[in-house]
């Protein structure tokens, strides 16, 4: 019996794959909503293919459930609501009187 080894992505490849930023993949580590990598060196990040793949398929999965992403629910209010200078205005009209 032979074992496959996990194949690793490098960070461009990650940011390729998901369509994501370098920044909002690091975001979403500190948040805990991403693959944790591992470390090829001291410096050097790299994600388990499988694990990259499995966070993708469940964004498909969550899209065809109609599960919002955190934060996702904030965003839509807001715009509901006039985004964020029409809130502040909002806000000042009513200190105002």
């Amino acid at each position: 019996m032979t074992d496959q080894i996990p194949r690793l992505l490098r960070k461009a490849e990650v940011c390729n794959r998901t369509g994501l930023s370098e920044r909002a993949i690091s975001d979403r580590l500190a948040a805990g909503s991403f693959p944790k990598p591992v470390f090829i060196d001291a410096r050097n990040p790299a994600w388990v293919e499988s694990e990259v793949l499995a966070w993708i398929q469940q964004r498909i999965a969550d899209r065809d459930n109609d599960v919002v992403p955190p934060g996702r629910a904030a965003l839509i209010e807001a715009r509901r609501l006039g985004g964020r200078k029409a809130q502040a205005n909002r806000r000042m009209k009513l200190s105002a009187a």
